[in-house]
């Protein structure tokens, strides 16, 4: 449970950073927090929103942000179900 409870703990925080990033357009800043997410939530096997953050880091690194519009809505919404999720099987587990 210790790798969700890290998982809680620090993914929404770094989810506000990652739309903060986007909204500045900061795209090296942007790809960071993307990849550091994808690899949080495929280690989950959250696989909706490593995709999303997968998406978002390439197209950081490629091509700018101009493709990224409306996706912080999308991963926030991800991120929502996904805690619930998880906080569901911590309540099953202890």
């Amino acid at each position: 449970m210790q790798i969700l409870d890290i998982f809680l703990e620090n993914t929404p925080g770094k989810v506000k950073q990652l739309a903060a990033a986007l909204t500045a357009k900061n795209c090296e800043q942007a790809a960071e927090l993307a990849h550091s997410i994808k690899g949080s939530a495929g280690s989950l096997g959250a696989m909706r929103l490593h995709c999303l953050c997968q998406f978002i880091e390439s197209s950081a690194r490629q091509d700018g942000l101009g493709r990224i519009g409306g996706l912080e809505r999308l991963m926030d919404a991800e991120l929502s179900a996904l805690i619930v999720a998880l906080n569901e099987v911590k309540a099953r587990a202890s």
